[in-house]
């Protein structure tokens, strides 16, 4: 009985310990400060929408043009063609429609329109319309809207896509 006895003793020394590191480690465990826990909430930002006024009064090209948030006074009226040769500033006047009354169709005129104007119609992207204003700048006005064909980057299917939207102004 004695040797089991001793092993008995062995077994409860052994518990015992076992019991203490499993109590202390969860003691040391709990007590460990922990960071604040951060709550990180992603939103999609609402790029602001293109939205159109229109100009009319003494303007050269009176009509609907898109403009965007950065957009100047001075810009827009640029788009239109610039103030008459008698503009009164008095009788310009620039409206910006809700959206469902800008469904009026509008032709962009190639010859002053800016870059971002001609960005507007489909199938022309900034490159496209810088080459646009470099053309007319190196050749001249183009005296007829098919004439935009010459700018490297706009063929037959491109025109086609574009003609009802564009104009040469009169």
């Amino acid at each position: 009985m004695k040797g089991e006895g001793w092993r008995r003793v062995w077994l409860v020394l052994f518990l015992f310990t076992l019991f203490a590191l499993i109590t202390g480690s969860l003691f040391l465990y709990s007590s460990i400060p922990r960071a604040p826990s951060w709550e990180l909430t992603l939103t999609t930002p609402t790029p602001y929408p293109l939205q159109r006024a229109y100009v009319e009064g003494e303007v050269t090209s009176p009509g609907l043009y898109p403009i965007d948030p950065q957009s100047s006074l001075e810009e827009l009226l640029q788009a239109a063609g610039g103030l008459g040769a008698e503009a009164d500033a008095e009788r310009l006047k620039v409206l910006v429609p809700r959206r469902e009354e800008t469904s009026v169709s509008q032709r962009v005129n190639i010859n002053t329109a800016q870059p971002w104007l001609l960005m507007a119609l489909p199938g022309i992207g900034e490159g496209l319309a810088q080459a646009i204003v470099a053309d007319r700048e190196q050749q001249g006005a183009f005296r007829n809207p098919l004439e935009i064909m010459r700018v490297k980057g706009i063929g037959p299917k491109l025109y086609d896509s574009i003609k009802d939207l564009i104009t040469v102004g009169d």
